[in-house]
């Protein structure tokens, strides 16, 4: 399974503003916590694709409508 991501911020707030501009636009957007290097990182995520085709394509749309770009990662 897949998402998009969007961004990752060491600032809670800043990740929640992305993710609602995201909900605002008509996108399923989420903040999940990452940590690295004994650090916490929220990051924005995207939905849940079955391939990546289907991540791509959306995206594509995020890019069109919020000009953010996207990269897809697998869900652990």
């Amino acid at each position: 399974m897949y998402s998009l991501q969007s961004g990752a911020y060491s600032i809670r707030e800043n990740a929640e503003l992305q993710k609602t501009n995201l909900i605002i636009a008509g996108f399923s957007a989420r903040i999940t916590k990452l940590y690295k290097d004994n650090k916490v990182l929220y990051v924005v995520r995207i939905g849940y694709f079955k391939n990546k085709d289907d991540a791509w394509e959306v995206g594509s749309q995020i890019k069109t409508k919020l000009n953010l770009k996207t990269i897809i990662v697998t869900n652990s």
